[in-house]
């Protein structure tokens, strides 16, 4: 949207991406990695749980998780259906069905990247290959502990408003 703002001659001092996976990372196989990581780190969690218990207790142990998942089915089974979810969903499928296809390209102005914290560099969502679609680009990083679901509300919202307070002032100079 900003290429073409900026194809129309309007002004943009920057473009702000706040939490933003790179693209790429909407396909098929990036998901299917992080599923399979998920349910390798709870295969792990659970492995470490069993190791330390008894024979008993991890008979207890398993028979509680499986009457917990039954259970668990069990309330999605009855529960109606809320009609705003379901449309949430619908608008969630269709918004990663066109981040899969969309291809970044090339943009002539400043990209700033506000991410929820320096260790969500590593995560796996490839937030700095955002600096290859520009060539001014800046990062800017939340608190430790911070994560892109939550950046944006209380206690860090703040804090990410004060950011975006220092990278609109660079722009002001």
């Amino acid at each position: 949207m900003c290429r073409q703002l900026l194809q129309e001659r309007a002004a943009i001092s920057f473009l702000a991406l706040f939490g933003c996976p790179y693209s790429t990372w909407y396909r098929i196989l990036p998901q299917l990695r992080q599923r399979l990581g998920h349910q390798l780190e709870r295969m792990v969690r659970h492995t470490r749980a069993l190791a330390s218990l008894t024979s008993r207790e991890r008979r207890l142990y398993i028979a509680e998780k499986l009457r917990n998942h039954a259970a668990q089915r069990a309330a999605e089974r009855l529960a109606e259906p809320d009609s705003v979810l379901v449309l949430r969903a619908k608008v969630e499928r269709a918004t990663i069905a066109a981040a899969r296809r969309y291809a970044p390209g090339h943009f002539a102005g400043r990209v700033c990247l506000f991410l929820p914290c320096k260790a969500w560099v590593r995560s796996g969502l490839e937030p700095l290959r955002w600096r290859s679609v520009a060539r001014d680009t800046e990062e800017y990083f939340g608190p430790d502990g911070c994560n892109n679901d939550i950046m944006l509300r209380e206690p860090y919202a703040r804090a990410f408003a004060e950011l975006f307070k220092q990278c609109r002032a660079r722009s002001d100079k």
